[in-house]
């Protein structure tokens, strides 16, 4: 469908407004309008004479905001959200998908919320090659599946994917095959940032991705793993089947205990280790079974002797033996009354001690300068401060170049201000009684 063409009579949009605007209207014109139009959700159609109500708004407000898209650097578009019926696609998605083929940077397109005949998003594909300046493409609990596609609408395929995107995330989406999902990655031969997380394949073979030959980017720069599933052992190995054949600068693990294979995401992180220079890792909590540990032991875990050597923790294995080059070091986590990625509820006290595992684990006299904690605080006894205390020496003893440490407070109940500053003298006392050398400490703090 051609793209309406602005002409003067159109409404025109300040030119302040922030671009968050742009979501909550396209939110509202096709989530909430177009699932309530009865006459799309029966199959039947207007003719051009009385379009339906909610298809002629978000033509009008394509139209409208095409002056912004042009000039206000108008970048971000999101597709999906509580779409219920198939039609809707032909008809919606061309608008803005047409409207803003040279504008749009960052696209989203989710599957969640919406019915199974239209959850494979097959009505986009026809348009997505049209985004000629996209940066950054979000797979959010999509089917990208071809075999319940009927014949009569496209198939996913990684040509459709602008091969220019630098930006890749793929979040709870599903594939027929592993080849599918090494295609996708391969094809975007820009990339530097790929985020992977719950991926679903029907068929992890990897025979014909060997057979093919597939390249991996060599842009690829930033890394998010979510190593939760043991099937990821083939994409792991792919991406950097040997030392030094990825040269990362960022890696973000989000690790769980829970059933993980830590033996291959160690492999991983060693091959691609030594180029690393920010590293990024959340912090699993939970007793778990010896076999599902995941990162290391706390110290309180119960010994035992019958542990499989492919569950051996993520430490032990040498995951960080490698990062000679490492500069910054971020340590996250969530406590107390929050859900874990591991869907086990967190223990404040538990953190330092992880991350004195991770610390201790670490290359010695690594050149880390900074070292960030991204910690959810909202209560004083949070603070386990013989814990953090021995955490911060280990770093002391690890980081002889380190010159900053910088806690980012995500604060959860509203906390008094006397609340507040008392955990920062806190942490400041801490930082000097453990840490020899002068370092910079600076306090950051986010809602929750």
């Amino acid at each position: 469908m051609p793209a309406p063409d602005h002409d003067s009579s159109s409404p025109t949009m300040p030119p302040h407004l922030p671009s968050e605007l742009w979501d909550t209207i396209l939110d509202l014109v096709w989530s909430a309008d177009l699932a309530a139009d009865l006459a799309l959700e029966k199959g039947q159609r207007r003719d051009a004479s009385c379009p339906a109500p909610a298809i002629h708004a978000c033509a009008s407000v394509c139209k409208a905001w095409l002056p912004r898209a042009r000039h206000c650097s108008f970048s971000r578009l999101r597709i999906g959200d509580g779409i219920c019926s198939p039609l809707l696609f032909g008809d919606v998605v061309s608008h803005p998908l047409c409207t803003f083929r040279s504008s749009v940077l960052y696209l989203v397109l989710r599957g969640e919320g919406i019915d199974k005949k239209c959850g494979d998003l097959s009505h986009v594909w026809p348009y997505t090659h049209l985004l000629r300046t996209l940066l950054s493409l979000e797979f959010e609990r999509a089917n990208l599946r071809t075999t319940p596609t009927p014949v009569d609408r496209s198939i996913f395929r990684a040509q459709v994917i602008p091969a220019g995107i630098t930006t890749l995330d793929i979040f709870s989406t599903s594939y027929d095959t592993f080849l599918q999902l090494a295609e996708c990655i391969s094809h975007c031969q820009r990339l530097q940032c790929l985020f992977l997380s719950r991926l679903k394949c029907d068929d992890w073979d990897v025979s014909e991705v060997q057979a093919r030959q597939l390249p991996v980017p060599h842009t690829l720069k930033e890394f998010h793993l979510h190593w939760h599933e043991p099937p990821l052992q083939p994409l792991l190995n792919w991406l950097c089947p040997h030392p030094g054949a990825l040269q990362l600068r960022t890696l973000l693990l989000r690790c769980v205990g829970y059933g993980s294979n830590v033996l291959d995401a160690a492999t991983f992180v060693r091959n691609a280790g030594r180029s690393i220079d920010m590293l990024s890792v959340e912090i699993p909590r939970g007793v778990y079974r010896v076999r599902d540990r995941g990162i290391g032991e706390c110290g309180f875990l119960p010994p035992c002797a019958d542990i499989d050597p492919r569950a051996a923790t993520f430490c032990e294995q040498g995951g960080l033996s490698t990062l000679t080059s490492l500069r910054v070091l971020t340590i996250c986590g969530r406590l107390s009354g929050e859900t874990w990625i591991s869907g086990i509820n967190g223990n404040p006290q538990d953190i330092p001690l992880w991350t004195s595992r991770y610390i201790n684990s670490l290359p010695l006299a690594c050149p880390v300068s900074e070292c960030r904690f991204k910690i959810r605080f909202h209560l004083l006894e949070h603070w386990n401060v013989f814990a953090w205390q021995e955490a911060l020496e280990a770093i002391g003893r690890r980081f002889p170049l380190l010159s900053r440490i910088v806690w980012a407070l995500t604060l959860g109940v509203r906390p008094s201000e006397p609340d507040v500053d008392r955990i920062r003298e806190r942490a400041r006392e801490l930082v000097a009684i453990a840490i020899n050398n002068s370092v910079d400490v600076l306090f950051t703090a986010e809602p929750s």
